[in-house]
Parts: structure tokens; C-alpha cells; sequence
């Protein structure tokens, strides 16, 4: 019986070996065992890395041979702290289009009725020093004429730090719908325009003075200290406004935070210069009253009258522009309109 058993064993054991052999000869030599499978990442744009044997067999195609399938985008989803993007609309509808919309009717009355008594102050300015100087002071001359000279400085003076200086001002508030590159070359001009004729002023009361009989001072009197102080500030104003609003808009992105910070420094000194200048053709005018009119002056003359009805329109002047250049209203503002969301 033990030795049926063992045959019996020998006989098990030797079908198990011939079993196994079979399998093995079923089994390509090429074949790999696959290997673990990857854990799902948990975003679904990512594309799992297969072997470039995992899928191969005998005739197969190499996987590394067929193109990559394209990395669909993300699809709901954004980075931590990310802002959401949006589509601006930019339509051709101009900024002053969008800005009248925000004013209420009251608001765009009461800043086109204060815009157009700016300009008849300042052209009744204009005016007025033309009619005085034309009219009651025989015009103007060169150095054969003095006294006609001397008319060249209220007259050259008022046009350029009060009429021309204020319609630059007014640049700003009065063309909205223009681009503010072309305000800002329109408000540069201007300025240029002022230089020449505030210098051909100061000429014409030094020789005055020193072609007169008997020659008199300069610069002793508080209108001529107040002057030389508003053309000196003037001076500064512009070549600072130059450099900082034009020469620098050759690197204008990496300059537009220092040209923000300092537009409100810009603003006020140039109403500074500009109330100024205003105040210096008021003493100007009172000197020129007391000393040329004399006794007449009290007696109420007609050219009197005329030099008093300028001054008041010069204060009225620097009443209505500097409110209108401080009040945050009517400042012309850039309007973006946001009106979908990706």
C-alpha cells in the first residue's frame, strides 16, 4: 500500500510540473506584468503616464510613436486669490458719452452754465484791456514812443498770465470728449504761448523806466516783487509740467504712479501762479491808476471806471475757474464698462 502511495504522489506531482509547463509555453516572451495602478490625481485636467510597454505586444504600435491627446482646459476652476476674469466691453461709445450718463440733468446745466461764464469773463477781460489800451491810452509802440510802450505790459500781461493761462486751465474741464493726450498738447501750447508774451511785457516796462525823463527805479514796489515771484514760479511750474506729463510718457507705464502722485502737486500751484498773476494785475492796475489818472482818478472819469470794471472781472475770474477746476464734479473721469463674466 505505501508503495501505491507513493507512485500515486510521484504520478500527482508529475501532471502538476507538465500542467505548468503548458501554462508557461501559452505565455509571450515579451510579456511584462503590468504595473500597479496609478492613484487618481485630483484634478481632472492631468493626463495618467502609461509605460510605453504596458499596451504592447507582438506587432502592436509603440506608444511613444502616437501624438499626445491635447490637455483639455480647466474647467471651473481658478487659483487661490485669483480674481475672476471679465470681458470689458470696449464699444466705440466715448468716454464723454458714458460720463454724461452718470451726470444727473441739473449737474450738466450748472457745469455748462459755469463753463460758459468763464469764457465770457475771460474774453470781456481781453476786451476791456484792449478797449483801455486802444481806446483811452493812444495803443501801443516800440522804444520811439515810451509811454505808448509801456501800454505793450498791462496789455501783454493780461493776455498771457489771465486769458491765455486760464483757457489752458480750462482744457481739461471744458474738451471731455477729446482724448487727454490731446488736452495735454493743447494746454502745453498754450503755455508756450504765454512765455513770449510775458517776456516782451517785462522788456517793455524796463525800458520804459529806463528810457524815461528823469529815468525811474525798478523793482520797488510790491507789484513788481509780486511779478518776478509769478514768473518765477511760472518758469518752475512749466519746465516741472513738461518733464513730468510729457518727456516721461516715453516710459509711460513705468512712470504712471510717480505722474499720479505728483498731478495734485501740478493743480494746485498751477491755480497758485494763476491767482497770483491775477493779484499782480490788480496792484498793477491801481498803481497805474493812481499815478497816470492823478486827481482825475477821484473824480470818476470814464478810463477809471473802465480800469475798475476790469479789476472786478479779473476777481470774478479767479472766483468762478478755481471753482471749477477744485470741484470734484466736474472732473473728467475715465469710464470702463464691465459687462460680462467669463
Amino acid at each position: 500500500m505505501g508503495c501505491d502511495e507513493d507512485e500515486e504522489g510521484q504520478l500527482e506531482t508529475s501532471s502538476k510540473k507538465e500542467v505548468t509547463n503548458e501554462d508557461e509555453n501559452l505565455i509571450p516572451p515579451s510579456y511584462t506584468p503590468p504595473p500597479p495602478p496609478l492613484a487618481q490625481e485630483e484634478d481632472a485636467n492631468e493626463i495618467d503616464v502609461v509605460p510605453s510597454n504596458f499596451f504592447r505586444r507582438n506587432g502592436d504600435v509603440e506608444m511613444d510613436s502616437l501624438s499626445k491627446p491635447p490637455i483639455p482646459p480647466r474647467a471651473g476652476r481658478r487659483a487661490k486669490g485669483q480674481l475672476p476674469k471679465v470681458k470689458v466691453d470696449r464699444s466705440k461709445r466715448s468716454s464723454s458719452s458714458l460720463e454724461a450718463e452718470s451726470w444727473s440733468s441739473g449737474s450738466q446745466c450748472c457745469f455748462g452754465f459755469l463753463m460758459l461764464v468763464a469764457q465770457v469773463l475771460l474774453f470781456g477781460a481781453l476786451g476791456l484791456v484792449i478797449v483801455w489800451v486802444f481806446h483811452y491810452r493812444q495803443g501801443v509802440a516800440w522804444q520811439e514812443d515810451v509811454a505808448k510802450e509801456f501800454n505793450l505790459h498791462p496789455l501783454l500781461m493780461i493776455t498771457g498770465f489771465v486769458f491765455l493761462l486760464g483757457q489752458a486751465i480750462l482744457v481739461y474741464r471744458g474738451f471731455r470728449c477729446c482724448r487727454k493726450i490731446y488736452n495735454k498738447l493743447v494746454h502745453t501750447v498754450l503755455h508756450l504761448l504765454v512765455m513770449p508774451a510775458a517776456a516782451i511785457a517785462a522788456v517793455a516796462v524796463f525800458d520804459f523806466h529806463a528810457l524815461s525823463v528823469p529815468p525811474k527805479a525798478d523793482l520797488y514796489s510790491l507789484h513788481s516783487w509780486m511779478g518776478l515771484t509769478t514768473l518765477g514760479l511760472f518758469s518752475l511750474q512749466f519746465v516741472f509740467g513738461f518733464f513730468s506729463f510729457l518727456v516721461l510718457l516715453c516710459c509711460e507705464r513705468s512712470t504712471a504712479r510717480f505722474r499720479a502722485s505728483v498731478l495734485p502737486l501740478h493743480v494746485h500751484f498751477g491755480l497758485v501762479v494763476f491767482l497770483l498773476a491775477i493779484a499782480t494785475c490788480l496792484t498793477g492796475l491801481t498803481e497805474k491808476a493812481i499815478f497816470q489818472l492823478g486827481p482825475h482818478y477821484e473824480a470818476g472819469t470814464t478810463e477809471g471806471r473802465v480800469m475798475n470794471a476790469l479789476g472786478l472781472v479779473l476777481i470774478a475770474i479767479a472766483i468762478v475757474v478755481t471753482y471749477i477746476v477744485r470741484s470734484d464734479r466736474y472732473r473728467k473721469t475715465s469710464v470702463v464698462v464691465i459687462n460680462e463674466r467669463l
